[in-house]
């Protein structure tokens, strides 16, 4: 009998970042001054309606391709007005070109190399690509549509589950999230002096020392905790966990904390 196949994995979708879309909508407000001029230089060359086509082609292939579509709207005209034979003009004509696509290269130009400001907050990745944005033909604006939209959500705003084994790692780190907030509603009596964050649990439970698989907690540093309402890093000491409770002392610094001779050591030296 065949095995039986493993049923494929569906994603699952775990945040999806909203303010960071409407980071990008505010940016493409930006680029309309620059967008509104290119079609303006566009229509210049009385080719015809500005379209998305048109847009997407200047994008694509630059002012390089589009004088390659200019010659040949050059020469299709020149053929209607039965000019044909007049080489002459025609060479006169398309030595003209480049004064012609001066506006267009350099609006296009400034197009491409704009840099919409976004959030202090956000990095260089979370601007937005121009590549999002289209032209309507029907309502002659630039617009960043319902499939962009989708689109731009999917490529920078969501974040997914991919595979059976990120679940596993995920829920178990929901836990941690969990028995985190717990620890701080239960810790809030000793929390009168000094803070408290994630980072220091490294203190209170160790992981990761000397590649311990089974990190026991810091018995020490939680009395620490308990009697001074802060973590200490490193090895300084209070002698309220051996002594009286007379204020803290600063001990030298060793690379384990689980060794009870160096603590021992480091403490007979506070006698």
């Amino acid at each position: 009998m065949a095995a039986k196949k493993k049923a494929e994995f569906k994603r699952v979708l775990i945040h999806e970042d909203k303010k960071l879309f409407e980071d990008f909508q505010k940016q493409f407000k930006q680029y309309k001054p620059l967008l509104e001029n290119l079609k303006t230089e566009y229509e210049k060359l009385e080719m015809g309606p500005f379209s998305n086509k048109t847009f997407k082609d200047l994008l694509k292939g630059g002012i390089v391709q589009f004088k390659k579509v200019y010659e040949a709207f050059i020469d299709k005209e020149l053929d209607k007005g039965g000019t044909t034979s007049l080489q002459s003009v025609r060479k006169r004509l398309k030595r003209g070109l480049e004064n012609n696509l001066s506006g267009l290269s350099s609006s296009l130009d400034k197009l491409k190399r704009f840099e919409p400001r976004y959030s202090k907050y956000r990095g260089v990745s979370d601007r937005l690509d121009i590549k999002y944005i289209s032209y309507n033909d029907k309502l002659m604006v630039f617009w960043i549509n319902r499939e962009d939209s989708e689109t731009l959500k999917e490529d920078r705003c969501r974040t997914y589950i991919e595979s059976e084994q990120e679940k596993l790692a995920y829920d178990s780190l929901e836990k941690v999230r969990k028995a985190y907030l717990e620890f701080m509603e239960n810790a809030k009596p000793f929390r009168g002096v000094g803070s408290f964050d994630m980072g220091e649990l490294k203190y209170l439970i160790p992981m990761g020392v000397n590649s311990d698989k089974n990190p026991q907690i810091n018995t020490i540093q939680f009395k620490q905790f308990v009697n001074n309402g802060k973590i200490f890093a490193g090895f300084d000491m209070t002698m309220a966990s051996r002594k009286a409770k007379d204020g803290i002392q600063s001990a030298p610094k060793s690379n384990s904390l689980h060794s009870s001779d160096v603590l021992d050591n480091i403490l007979d030296n506070f006698s």
